[in-house]
């Protein structure tokens, strides 16, 4: 073999590892470029998800806190309720727990136990309810069924000064007719919207189709 020859075929071999070389160096460069163009993309995603994930754990760790503040804001505002409310005089505060459950205290601390009326238990469900408005800021409509039958006069001025002292409050009152005597009719009337009587009429077996009529509740009166 001549030197000429070997000369052409060590060219020749060198071009061969030349363009493998450029073919490599071509597919490297187009797979990091592939690559850095997902890191680019990825890289917001990836530090809002830390951000995120650092939120999230932040909110773990506050909300036990909140939450056991905001209980004992609804204790304070449903006992300043309570008290507006109802007129027995040995309950100051009702103190509620982070699961939920109630308890009622004299002025010393002392738990209260006591057998509680129908009309006692409607009282503390309105001073909850309202408590919770406090908290909240929501004041929603209340829809009220019959309540005032088994309240006393007391505690029915109570609540009608409850469900008055606020213009904004919806509250609808369903009411039988023996509920509201002449006294009550003239607390009520200032501050009333609409009224209407319910009536019902037998359609068929067990099927009853009720009607409202406006402005005929105790016979046009209110």
């Amino acid at each position: 073999m001549n030197s000429r020859f070997l000369s052409e075929k060590i060219k020749l071999d060198w071009e061969r590892q030349n363009t493998g070389l450029d073919a490599t160096i071509k597919n490297e460069r187009a797979t990091y470029e592939r690559e850095n163009e997902k890191y680019i993309r990825a890289e917001p995603a990836k530090s809002n998800a830390k951000k995120a994930q650092k939120v999230i754990h932040l909110i773990d760790e506050l909300l036990p806190r909140l939450f056991a503040l905001k209980t004992e804001d609804l204790s304070q505002k449903v006992s300043y309720r309570y008290k507006q409310l109802a007129h027995k005089q040995q309950i100051h505060t009702v103190s509620i727990e982070v699961d939920g459950h109630c308890r009622l205290h004299s002025e010393d601390g002392e738990e209260v136990k006591f057998d509680r009326s129908a009309g006692e238990n409607q009282i503390f469900a309105t001073a909850l309810f309202a408590g919770l408005a406090d908290v909240s800021g929501y004041h929603i409509p209340l829809v009220v069924d019959t309540p005032l039958a088994r309240l006393d006069s007391k505690h029915r001025k109570n609540l009608l000064d409850y469900w008055c002292s606020d213009p904004n409050r919806q509250v609808i009152l369903l009411s039988q007719d023996k509920e509201v005597d002449e006294n009550l009719m003239q607390t009520i009337r200032p501050h009333l919207c609409k009224t209407y009587l319910l009536e019902s009429t037998l359609v068929e077996d067990g099927v009853y189709q009720t009607v409202a009529k406006e402005n005929t509740y105790f016979e046009g009166k209110l």
